[in-house]
């Protein structure tokens, strides 16, 4: 309870208030940075680190999964589901691989990302009297760690229930404390990537209201001083976004890919799958693992079009300046060139090539809409044709002939 408070009450720069997050990623080996001190490095220990707790997860998961697939269960299983199962693990795996090593290649730009935000943030403090409230979004933070923990909580519970020996309870926590790694590694690269757009889009509307702001009555030289120094910060805060999709770009598509791998063959067992084999127990496995990949893809793109969108806010109340001082013409060649500057330097968050905005999320869900249509076409023409072989049946022991 005492290192709660103090981690609190110390919670005072970007790098305490992303601490957690960022630790979490590191102990499940997804990252190449650890905290140390109040900042966060890249050394030899880290690099190290990271590789031996791919090594282990990968190695852990690896035998378990051998060890299952001789169970007299999955053994019997439809091997359309047999199918989803060994797909499901095999896009998990690509997944963490991918954004460990991913994470791992672009570790300096993600100092240098927190680097710039946390400097950038000391001009706002230091310059403007600006304050952070850090602990707003550690507590969202938590909250969020809170929520992704009790799925994983109860999704063990669930497994481990199934177990009637004690082989089979360590083999069931085994499996799934590795497959908690092998997906929350990733999940929490893109809550960091949520995180830095959150930060960005509090930050971009900070930046209007100071720019909106009637300063005193100043000499042209001091207003054109001021309106520089904020037109810097709203660029160099522009620049962040260059920096976060250079960092998560590459890693966000492949946990996409994976969401939407995962949900649609969710949605085949829920529609078919697991009603038609007799396995309506694991229903509650499929619905659990249907939440984290929906908030992901529904939450992640709402928080970057937001930032966006605020960013876009904070050049068009630029733009105004000229307006309000059409007298001076150090503004007018202030804003033009800050416009021209926007407009060479157009970004936005990316997840791999698409932009990571409501319209391409809307896209995504409308094809899994069309994959649900067609799984319940599937399902309806599946039992018609059980009810005709029914009949068939019927018919034939009525006449003792064959009917055709």
């Amino acid at each position: 309870m005492f290192r709660l408070h103090r981690f609190w009450k110390k919670t005072q720069s970007i790098y305490d208030c992303c601490r957690l997050l960022c630790q979490i990623q590191f102990v499940l080996g997804c990252s190449g940075i650890r905290s140390r001190s109040d900042k966060y490095v890249c050394d030899w220990i880290s690099l190290s680190y990271t590789a031996l707790a791919m090594g282990c997860v990968l190695s852990t998961l690896g035998l378990a999964a051998f060890v299952k697939f001789q169970d007299p269960y999955l053994v019997e299983m439809d091997s359309l589901i047999k199918s989803i199962i060994y797909l499901e693990l095999g896009m998990s795996l690509f997944m963490y691989v991918t954004t460990a090593t991913t994470m791992v290649a672009e570790a300096k730009t993600h100092l240098k990302l927190y680097k710039q935000i946390n400097d950038l943030d000391l001009v706002l403090i230091r310059e403007f009297g600006c304050k952070m409230n850090y602990k707003a979004l550690v507590k969202k933070n938590l909250q969020l760690l809170g929520f992704t923990a009790s799925i994983y909580i109860i999704i063990i519970a669930l497994g481990i229930s199934r177990a009637k020996d004690l082989r089979n309870i360590v083999l069931n926590l085994l499996s799934a404390l590795a497959y908690i790694c092998i997906t929350g590694g990733p999940n929490l690269n893109f809550y960091i990537q949520m995180n830095f757009a959150e930060i960005l889009a509090i930050r971009f509307r900070l930046l209007q209201k100071l720019l909106q702001a009637k300063p005193p009555r100043l000499e042209e030289a001091k207003l054109v001083e001021r309106f520089q120094k904020l037109i810097d910060l709203v660029e160099q805060y522009h620049d962040c976004i260059r920096l976060t999709n250079q960092i998560f770009a590459k890693s966000l598509i492949i946990i996409m890919l994976h969401d939407f791998t995962l949900t649609t063959s969710e949605l085949y067992l829920i529609f078919g799958g697991l009603t038609s084999s007799g396995s309506s127990a694991l229903i509650y496995f499929v619905l659990l693992g249907l939440v984290l990949p929906i908030y992901k893809m529904t939450v992640g793109p709402v928080y970057s079009e937001n930032a966006i969108k605020e960013e876009a806010k904070c050049f068009k109340i630029i733009q105004d300046l000229d307006f309000q001082y059409n007298g001076s013409r150090k503004i007018r060649d202030m804003v033009a060139i800050c416009l021209t500057w926007r407009w060479d330097n157009i970004v936005e968050f990316k997840s791999g090539s698409m932009p990571l905005n409501m319209e391409t999320i809307a896209g995504v869900y409308v094809e899994i809409f069309n994959y649900i249509l067609i799984l319940i076409q599937f399902r309806m023409t599946q039992e018609m044709g059980d009810q005709i072989e029914k009949q068939k049946n019927t018919i034939q022991d009525w006449i003792g002939v064959d009917y055709v």
